[in-house]
């Protein structure tokens, strides 16, 4: 029992010695325990996380049954001091459950903007919502439970948590880091279905450099776009405007279109009224 409170102790150990054997039991809810001894003297070990060990020496008699108390005094534990400490990982470490997608696959796609980028990760998916968003998400994951950053700096809206990734000019993006499942703790909440990093563009040497580019398509699609990039001994930044237009998909006749259109010949993506409604 306890030396202070005079209160059992539950689940103490107690060891019975005796030359080279060991026996070894518990005690119950009411602090008691009981063993089989043959006639001898025998050594008894009681000790209980919290107390100190206490020893006695024990004689058992033949045909006779012994009772011993034991009292175990309350013992403080002290440690030496705990250091928790963290490193920062370095940009160029990668572990396996990362995806990197360097410029030479990005620029390969020629895209306006990073939803172009999208078919470069597998299992990735966009689409343009009611109120023309486009957004990305992962396969098994919500549009909701996926974090996007650019250089580290979350993008999401917070009330909806969701970003429309079509303001983005694929043209100032360097690199794309995805991390897919369950992320690391470093990209914060509500990224369960994963997360991805875009990095910006940057000159490896102090100067600048302006890029155009411009595209014709059919459909009366064009687009314009210009990049500028600079670096100092101090600073690098990254600038970017972009045009895109685009006309109206011609339709036949006769076309069953889900929504009601102004014009029979027109399809307009934004108009959300149902026919008849």
């Amino acid at each position: 029992m306890d030396t202070e409170t005079q209160t059992p102790i539950e689940r103490a150990n107690v060891l019975v010695r005796h030359e080279d054997d060991t026996q070894g039991t518990s005690t119950d809810a009411d602090g008691r325990f009981q063993i089989s001894l043959d006639p001898g003297t025998y050594t008894i070990e009681v000790s209980a996380l919290g107390y100190e060990e206490a020893r006695r020496a024990v004689t058992v008699q033949s045909g006779e049954s012994t009772s011993v108390t034991f009292t175990l005094s309350p013992q403080e534990y002290s440690l030496n001091e705990i250091v928790v400490s963290d490193q920062r990982r370095a940009g160029g470490e990668a572990v396996s459950t990362v995806q990197r997608v360097d410029y030479a696959a990005i620029e390969s796609q020629d895209a306006a903007d990073v939803s172009g980028l999208a078919e470069l990760v597998p299992a990735t998916h966009v689409q343009t919502n009611s109120r023309g968003q486009t957004i990305l998400y992962f396969r098994n994951a919500g549009d909701r439970q996926v974090g996007q950053f650019f250089d580290g700096a979350l993008l999401n809206i917070p009330w909806d948590n969701r970003v429309n990734i079509s303001l983005i000019p694929a043209g100032v993006v360097e690199e794309m880091t995805v991390t897919k499942g369950v992320p690391s703790v470093r990209y914060g909440a509500n990224v369960l279905g994963g997360a991805i990093n875009f990095q910006s563009r940057t000159l490896d040497a102090e100067g600048q450099r302006t890029e155009l580019r411009g595209a014709l398509g059919t459909a009366e699609q064009r687009r314009a776009a210009a990049t500028h990039l600079g670096r100092t001994e101090q600073w690098d930044y990254t600038a970017a405007v972009q045009y895109t237009s685009r006309g109206n998909e011609p339709l036949s006749q006769d076309a069953n279109l889900e929504y009601n259109q102004p014009l029979s010949d027109r399809r307009v993506n934004t108009d959300r009224q149902l026919a008849g409604g």
